[in-house]
């Protein structure tokens, strides 16, 4: 299983101060160890309710968030047996984007 990145991501992620760039990264950490269900409790990952993306192959694939500290979420979809990195940063910020 591989990490992908969109462009989002890469930009939000740069705009984290340090500590919340560790924050993250220490997340995306323990969900490579539990990339399935059940997840890594402390992670709260669940799927955003109404918020689908089109797959190539046409279905539709449901965004994940994860908390990785307090207000701090990652947005992400799993897509061909990998997971993609759609959008980190704050509550508001995140599901504006989602």
């Amino acid at each position: 299983m591989e990490y992908f990145r969109t462009p989002l991501f890469k930009r939000s992620f740069k705009g984290l101060i340090k500590d919340q760039q560790e924050y993250v990264i220490s997340a995306l950490t323990a969900l490579a160890k539990h990339p399935f269900h059940p997840f890594d409790l402390s992670l709260k990952v669940h799927k955003l309710s109404g918020k689908y993306i089109k797959a190539r192959t046409g279905k539709r694939i449901a965004i994940m968030e994860m908390h990785a500290d307090g207000d701090l979420l990652v947005t992400f979809h799993f897509e061909d047996d990998n997971i993609v990195l759609r959008n980190c940063g704050s509550h508001k910020n995140v599901l504006r984007d989602a």
